[in-house]
């Protein structure tokens, strides 16, 4: 494995491991210094300093994103895991491009997961690597054998199940 790809893999894994290290705040604390003028009795002001208050101050929340957009970003993403996947094998894809086809891949993954079950996305996003994988596969090396065809179209059938149940809720 050349030393790009371990170096890949090590920044991979530390954004991976980042939100188990680093978990996000969900408010920021602001701190303030207040000066409040009193008057004493004899007339003369006098300025006293309050010591800091904490204030919470909420971001701003944005709308959630359709389930339409969510399923844009699993195929996106899916389309970008073939792009840094297949170049492993073939070297002419400039590193910087790869890194840049990982990252994305795993922020559209991670934004999809939001309004889709994680299941069904993540199934869906390897199942569309794998099936991209394979023609990229064939395209380049000219040659495809009959069983691995069947396999991929029954790899296909299962995803579009996969998409047409997810939406779906149980009752018992």
């Amino acid at each position: 494995m050349s030393q790009v790809w371990k170096t890949v893999l090590l920044i991979h894994g530390v954004i991976d491991l980042s939100y188990l290290l680093f978990p996000g705040r969900k408010n920021k604390v602001k701190t303030t210094n207040k000066h409040v003028q009193e008057n004493n009795v004899s007339g003369v002001e006098r300025i006293q300093e309050v010591p800091p208050a904490a204030v919470l101050v909420k971001k701003p929340e944005k709308p959630p994103i359709s389930t339409r957009r969510g399923w844009t970003y699993v195929l996106a993403g899916g389309g970008l895991e073939i792009v840094w996947a297949s170049s492993f094998k073939y070297d002419y894809v400039p590193s910087i491009f790869v890194l840049a086809a990982l990252l994305l891949s795993f922020d559209l993954l991670i934004r999809a997961v939001k309004v889709i079950p994680i299941g069904t996305v993540y199934g869906v996003f390897t199942g569309i690597g794998t099936v991209g994988l394979v023609i990229m596969e064939a395209v380049m090396e000219g040659y495809i054998r009959p069983l691995k065809v069947g396999i991929i179209l029954l790899l296909l059938v299962f995803i579009i199940l996969l998409k047409l149940t997810s939406g779906r809720k149980e009752t018992s």
